[in-house]
């Protein structure tokens, strides 16, 4: 019975807490667009963020960028259950849960070039990712690799490195 009240009174703590980070990171993705820049041939449609293997998230970014464009382009959010549906978007976020299922070598093929890539696992911009979030210290932090995004034709401005944790420039 003590277990129970005790799970009662823990779990909607931990729920919130996830949700906050969730909103943060979300918030933070949407704030990236305005330290990215992208090839000039990305700017033919709106502008995609695409989301793999998380609703939650899917629906943050919704909320934080509805109404909202970049440059003439709105802003549209996109879910994808599997990599085997994605497309190319300029910015594809890669939940944990989908980086324990693809490589990012496979997301990358299907996204093509001038997507950028964010993630939430440890190491992956050793594997591909440009910006990766990581808890360190209690502590929600991103990590940056200009030699990732730089192969993928995109420039991460330098603004962005005062804010990260750790950046990997070549």
């Amino acid at each position: 019975m003590a277990f129970f009240v005790i799970a009662l009174v823990v779990s909607p703590t931990m729920s919130y807490a996830q949700s906050k980070i969730t909103h943060t990171k979300a918030l933070l993705a949407v704030s990236f667009m305005r330290y990215v820049g992208w090839p000039d041939s990305e700017y033919n449609s709106d502008f995609v963020i695409g989301v793999l293997d998380g609703k939650e998230i899917a629906s943050e970014l919704r909320v934080l960028s509805a109404g909202k464009s970049f440059g003439l382009h709105n802003v549209v959010v996109e879910e994808f259950v599997s990599a085997k549906e994605l497309r190319h978007c300029q910015m594809v976020y890669i939940t944990r849960a989908a980086s324990s299922k693809y490589t990012i070598g496979e997301i990358r093929a299907k996204v093509g070039w001038g997507s950028l890539l964010i993630t939430e696992s440890n190491g992956l911009t050793d594997n591909g990712s440009m910006i990766n979030f990581v808890i360190q210290n209690e502590n929600l932090k991103f990590e940056l690799s200009h030699r990732n995004a730089l192969a993928s034709g995109i420039k991460l401005s330098s603004k962005l490195d005062n804010m990260s944790s750790s950046i990997t420039k070549n």
